[in-house]
């Protein structure tokens, strides 16, 4: 079979625009990030005025926290993005990898998985991560308080820390992969 000659600044130039295209979509994660951050924030804001009245309430004030309700739902809104950045990723990474014409199948396999693992990979945990270590930790001091936007003030954690919010971001996380996959499995064969 007649293996197709590409020069080495075609060659150079295909794997430019497979590198630029990966970091946009990376760059696209962080952005969404952002949006679920100010989520969050809005959200808050919203339910800690909604829920003044709540508290006399006696197991809905207990239990539902403009706190919990927030990481929930926060959480809930970063899945969805995440399998839909999934689902438009997968095909974008075919297609770059196409573009650069790998010689062999095994290499053409090695680069779709590298380019795969590294956007799954900061897809599925930056939120984890955010939450982990960042969140609460640039909140400044009472009386001069860092703000997000010049409006919002930044996230703090539970006085017990984030380890709850971690917990509810990664249990939604692979749960939800997990209950997708199966309904992916069993609906498309």
């Amino acid at each position: 079979e007649m293996e197709p000659y590409i020069p080495i600044s075609n060659q150079a130039v295909r794997s430019c625009l497979s590198g630029a295209t990966v970091l946009f979509w990376i760059f696209l994660i962080l952005i969404c990030i952002v949006a679920v951050i100010v989520y969050r924030l809005s959200m808050y804001a919203s339910f800690a005025k909604i829920t003044v009245n709540m508290r006399k309430v006696k197991y809905i004030g207990t239990f539902v926290t403009p706190q919990m309700v927030t990481s929930v739902t926060a959480s809930i809104l970063n899945f969805i993005i995440i399998m839909i950045l999934n689902f438009f990723y997968e095909k974008v990474a075919i297609w770059i990898t196409d573009l650069e014409i790998p010689k062999t199948h095994f290499e053409y396999e090695n680069r779709l998985t590298m380019k795969m693992f590294l956007f799954q990979f900061v897809n599925y945990y930056t939120s984890c991560f955010y939450v982990a270590f960042f969140k609460g930790k640039f909140i400044g001091r009472p009386g001069d308080y860092n703000r997000l936007f010049g409006s919002w003030r930044n996230e703090e954690c539970d006085p017990g820390g984030c380890l709850i919010e971690l917990t509810t971001q990664l249990t939604i996380i692979m749960a939800g992969k997990q209950i997708w996959g199966n309904i992916q499995e069993s609906l498309w064969p």
